[in-house]
């Protein structure tokens, strides 16, 4: 009777563990162990001697190694005082409750899984067991091969976990140093170009400033040329005209050539036409007129000033 409920334990314990596994990407010795644990239940059903074999050492780590574990669970548990907080969760109701409710079922279910190892491994070494499997009595040295041969695999099995959480970690921390540099690169060359952007913008106003600056002094040259050039003309009809023309404004010119005029009239008509003579100021279309236009240039001309400039003092 123990045989066939030792067999079932491995069959449904190995499904579970590939059942529960479906859903979290297992590893390779995941998978590995749950099929051993299938293959060793259906071995011992049908009484095969590699199936005996290799139910001795698992079911003698089952109740030894189980054993210990859950004995260190309970102690633990109590001395940090976990035992009423556990037993405050379960009359708590809710979630907690029900979680209380799975962990408890998961311990029981260890525990018979303890003693059915327990009970199938000195089946298995009993004599009643040997003669059902059709070997000889006191096979202590298959025990130990069998022993070994599991604790080798679980150690083999936890050195291929942690290497492949390990390199999984390896993986993921060289993907994310690989993408940060990436980021890094990204951002080094926003930044190159912005600062690019930046000086040619710069470049371009301070040239454009230039060109302002350049204009309104090549303006400001043209408009003192203009107004040193426009004070510096003479007209030509004054550079031209005679000694005479250019006396100072009161004086009457003499003709020193032609003879004085035979006055007929009586001398107090003479000196009278003389003084009015003298006294009469110059011609306006002999007099030099400072003129000064709208632009704010300034030009001399005889006589009158142009239309669109007014007569400014000398």
């Amino acid at each position: 009777m123990i045989l066939k409920v030792g067999a079932w334990y491995y069959i449904i314990t190995g499904a579970l563990g590939i059942l529960g596994a479906v859903g979290s990407r297992p590893g390779v010795a995941g998978l590995l162990m749950s099929g051993l644990f299938i293959a060793v239940g259906v071995g011992l059903l049908k009484k095969q001697d590699w199936g005996r074999f290799a139910a001795l050492g698992l079911s003698l780590l089952g109740w030894t190694l189980g054993g210990l574990l859950l004995l260190g669970s309970i102690i633990w548990l109590v001395a940090v005082g976990g035992a009423g907080a556990l037993l405050g969760l379960l009359f708590a109701g809710g979630m907690y409750s029900l979680l209380i409710v799975i962990v408890a079922l998961a311990v029981l279910v260890w525990i018979v899984g303890i003693v059915i190892s327990y009970r199938l491994f000195w089946y298995l070494c009993s004599e009643q067991g040997c003669a059902e499997f059709g070997v000889p009595h006191g096979s202590t040295q298959a025990v130990l091969i069998s022993t070994g041969a599991w604790l080798a695999f679980s150690l083999l099995n936890a050195m291929w976990t942690g290497s492949g959480g390990m390199w999984r970690q390896l993986s993921s921390g060289t993907l994310a140093s690989r993408e940060d540099d990436a980021q890094r690169r990204a951002l080094e060359r926003e930044r190159q170009q912005e600062a690019r952007r930046m000086m040619k913008q710069a470049r371009a106003e301070a040239e454009k400033r230039a060109a302002q600056e350049e204009e309104i002094q090549a303006q400001l040259d043209a408009l003192q040329a203009q107004e040193s050039g426009d004070e510096a003309e003479v007209p030509e009809d004054l550079a031209q005209a005679p000694a005479e023309e250019q006396a100072p404004v009161g004086e009457v010119p003499v003709a020193e050539a032609s003879p004085a005029p035979e006055a007929t009239p009586e001398p107090a008509a003479a000196a009278s036409t003389v003084e009015t003579t003298e006294d009469q100021p110059q011609p306006s279309s002999r007099k030099i007129l400072k003129c000064k236009e709208t632009s704010g240039g300034i030009t001399f001309t005889q006589g009158y000033c142009p239309p669109g400039s007014k007569q400014v003092e000398m």
